[in-house]
This record gives C-alpha cells, structure tokens and sequence, in this order.
C-alpha cells in the first residue's frame, strides 16, 4: 500500500452505527477475529460489554487520544511509533481469505462473505478505469467502511494507487461536506444518490445551485455515483 490516508477530526467514526454490542459480538465470534481496533467510545459501548464472550479476542487496540485508562487495550498510535520504520511483508497465495464483509443479518445469521488476496487486483483495476484514479489525486469516499463499497473502494482500491485518502468522521451536512471538498482539494468524490439528492436539495430558499458556488472548488474533477440512475437535476447540479 503506497497511498496515504487524511482524517478529519470530527465524532468518533461510526461503523455500521445501528449495531449494538451483540451484533458486533456475533460478527467477531463467526470471524475468530482476534484483535480488535476500534475508538475509545466505540470500544465503551460495544465492546467491553460483551468481552468476555469473546475468547478468542486477544488484543484491542484504540485509535486515537485517550481520555481515560481503559484496562486490556492498547495505543495503537503510541505502538505505531514505537515501531521499526522497516515493515517486511510476507507472500500470500492469491487465493488466501483477506477479509470477511458480513451481510446484515435481517434474514438469518450474518454471513460472512470471503474476499481473497487475488481480489485487490479487481479492485486496483476497476478503480483505475471506473473513479480514473491516478497517484497524485486527493480521494474521497463517503461510504461507510462497514459496507463493502466503503472497504473495498473507500480504502484498498486508492491506497494501491498511492492516492491520498480522505476520511470523514463527521455525519452529513451539505455545508461541511462542501467545506471537506474545498479544504482538503478533493479531485474525486466517489458518494451515494441519496448523499446528492440531497446536496441538491439543500438551500432551496436561495436556488439549488448558490451553496455549491459559494465554495471553490476547482480541483474536483470527477464525482462518481453507484446503485442507481441518478435524476437530472443532480446531472444539471454537477455541471454547476
């Protein structure tokens, strides 16, 4: 991985937030997961809870500051530092699990679905011609890494590209959401139908079209979408 990721200091990332500690306990028991790494916040709420169901978990390790001791964690920034600049990588098959993206579970157990090392060649790929990534583009993803687009294409397709990574802890707001775009000089956007619908819709008093002009944003230069047709009033909205 040659690309860099940007955080934004907003509230903790929420990952797949509608989850409370069982799900997430029953997604990690099928996984054999056995390091966790996660927010201070996050590991309060839906992970110490349930612990000690959790046999096979041998490390947790906390992103971020700490605001308090949290017994049987570790400081992933504090080992990060403290860790050889030299990082061998080991050979893997192509066809050796690399992860595990659940389903949601509204028609049974979660199932994990098996994406293998092989798999980061699609995704290099298809970012290359379907987002035009290229090393110098600065890349924003606004899905979820819980979900498979947010993985998949919000995090292994741009780093093997060796593009800079914007992530977003924050929840939507049209204004700050055009705030990351200018501020940060994002080139590709990669986001949902829904998210634009409503960019579109977000100061109707003043017209559709006068918040995004009141930012500058001259280095984006290609917004892709996904999962549905997208109406003409987003296509009229993009060319603005």
């Amino acid at each position: 991985m040659r690309g860099r990721i940007r955080q934004i200091d907003h509230d903790p990332i929420r990952v797949l937030a509608a989850f409370g500690p069982d799900p997430v306990a029953q997604r990690m028991r099928l996984g054999n997961a056995r390091v966790r790494v996660t927010t201070e916040q996050l590991y309060t709420r839906k992970v110490a809870p349930v612990r000690d169901t959790l046999p096979e978990l041998k490390h947790v390790l906390i992103v971020g500051e700490h605001s308090r001791d949290l017994p049987g964690t570790l400081s992933l920034d504090s080992l990060m530092t403290a860790a050889d600049d030299g990082c061998p990588l080991p050979r893997t098959d192509p066809g050796e699990v690399a992860l595990l993206h659940f389903t949601n579970g509204t028609t049974g157990a979660p199932k994990g679905a098996v994406h293998v090392h092989e798999a980061v060649v699609a995704h290099h790929i298809t970012a290359a011609y379907a987002l035009d990534l290229h090393p110098d583009d600065v890349y924003w993803c606004t899905a979820d890494p819980g979900w498979v687009t947010g993985m998949s294409y919000g995090i292994i397709a741009p780093l093997t590209h060796g593009v800079t990574v914007v992530v977003d802890e924050g929840d939507f707001d049209t204004r700050r959401w055009y705030g990351v775009l200018a501020q940060e000089r994002v080139t590709v956007w990669y986001t949902a139908p829904t998210a634009l619908r409503m960019m579109t819709r977000a100061t109707p008093r003043q017209g559709p079209y006068d918040l995004p002009r009141s930012f500058d944003l001259p280095a984006l230069r290609f917004v892709a979408s996904v999962g549905e047709p997208l109406n003409p009033e987003v296509v009229l909205w993009s060319r603005t």
